[in-house]
């Protein structure tokens, strides 16, 4: 999912992603419970910050390249599974957009000196 020379760490917002240990936490201090394959949507997601994504999109690069073997129907589940989780845990401060039939956009909205 990745190469040797990308980033292994990064912020984005309130969101902190460690692609090494496929970890995803908040500075607020809530870390989000994800699977393989829910990590690296959030990773493609947070690291493209307000660019829109198609489901079709999302599901070609996490689940079919990423060879994590689900149907259609569970990768709709795992990414609504990831709205959510991601919608608590940023308390406002970060979100996935989403509403059926539309495209999945990170969202913050987060300032420096907070």
């Amino acid at each position: 999912m990745g190469t040797e020379h990308e980033i292994s760490q990064y912020f984005v917002g309130p969101l902190n992603i460690n692609r090494h240990k496929k970890q995803a936490n908040t500075v607020l201090g809530v870390s989000l419970t994800l699977g393989e394959s829910g990590f690296y949507a959030l990773d493609m997601l947070a690291a493209r910050e307000n660019v829109p994504f198609t489901f079709d999109q999302l599901y070609s690069t996490v689940w079919v390249a990423g060879n994590c073997q689900a149907s259609r129907t569970a990768a709709r589940m795992e990414l609504d599974n990831l709205i959510e989780q991601v919608g608590a845990a940023g308390q406002g401060f970060m979100w996935i957009e989403h509403s059926p039939g539309s495209d999945y956009t990170f969202r913050t909205r987060w300032k420096r000196g907070w």
